[in-house]
């Protein structure tokens, strides 16, 4: 999916979600900085090809492998806690909800990399006018939610 859709459904699910998680806006910020980290994997992404320091991690990583894994999840997660324990939750949240929406489009993700090559597809098409409705879903969903707290 492209950066915007991640960015809409993290800010929809991060709305909805931030009164049940402590620090409020602060877990917001991190959930929309999470879900962008996934693609800084391939230099096609738009943080991705902004930043040249990143180039020999994606030559390494590949795309839509390691960093699309729950394990990378798990590892960072954990490393997370022990410095910045008040922001483990944003990250996981908006990580994962990343993983999640790949899983739905064709190219699919490999959830348990490098332990398994398996991946979870879906029909989606990158771009495509399902990608579409699932972005106005989730724009809607922020109008309402915003319109609410007005």
């Amino acid at each position: 999916m492209l950066l915007r859709t991640h960015l809409m459904m993290a800010l929809f699910f991060g709305l909805l979600a931030m009164q049940y998680f402590g620090f409020g806006w602060l877990f917001l910020m991190v959930v929309l900085m999470a879900t962008v980290i996934p693609d800084l994997d391939t230099s096609k992404s738009r943080f991705g090809k902004k930043f040249w320091i990143l180039r020999p991690i994606q030559w390494i990583a590949g795309h839509r492998k390691i960093f699309h894994s729950l394990i990378f999840v798990l590892v960072f997660g954990i490393g997370l806690w022990f410095i910045f324990p008040f922001v483990v939750y944003g990250f996981v949240f908006g990580y994962v909800l990343h993983l999640l929406l790949d899983c739905f489009t064709i190219q699919g993700v490999m959830l348990f990399y490098p332990f398994s090559e398996w991946r979870i597809k879906g029909f989606v098409k990158t771009s495509g006018w399902i990608e579409w409705g699932i972005f106005l879903i989730g724009f809607l969903g922020v109008v309402w939610i915003v319109k609410k707290l007005i």
